[in-house]
């Protein structure tokens, strides 16, 4: 009845609508296999575009944006995000470890934080390098 109330729905809605959350819930944690993109960006406006209150004055590029994390599995074009607090070694290996089963392909942009991770191939977009035959980010990078 509180979600017919809450969302204006017919009960029946509802009803069918509370069955499917209590089913997604079930499914529990799905790992990704097969060829995976992983990447990372900070989220969060430009200073100069933010009202004078809300204003940090305390530098540029990640100061005061929140670093995500998404992971995009090829064949399934299924997607995983996380805000994590830093993008060390350490997060990034315990986030791709997490979200992938065993030789699961992992394919990064050159970053040392993603050094040591099985089955992992980088491209260089320093060099301009964005596809080296199959190893590509544009799908996760797009997301």
């Amino acid at each position: 009845m509180r979600l017919h109330r809450k969302f204006r729905i017919t009960q029946n809605s509802a009803w069918h609508l509370l069955h499917r959350l209590r089913k997604s819930y079930e499914a529990g944690e799905i790992k990704f296999e097969g060829t995976v993109e992983v990447d990372e960006t900070y989220m969060g406006g430009k200073e100069r575009n933010k009202h004078e209150s809300k204003k940090l004055n305390a530098g540029r590029s990640a100061v005061g944006k929140t670093a995500v994390v998404g992971m995009k599995n090829r064949e399934t074009n299924e997607v995983v995000a996380e805000a994590v607090n830093n993008v060390k070694k350490t997060t990034l290996h315990e986030f791709v470890n997490e979200n992938t089963e065993v030789g699961t392909e992992i394919y990064t942009v050159e970053n040392r934080a993603y050094e040591g991770l099985e089955n992992h191939k980088a491209v260089k977009h320093s060099v301009g390098e964005y596809i080296v035959g199959n190893v590509q980010t544009s799908g996760v990078e797009s997301f």
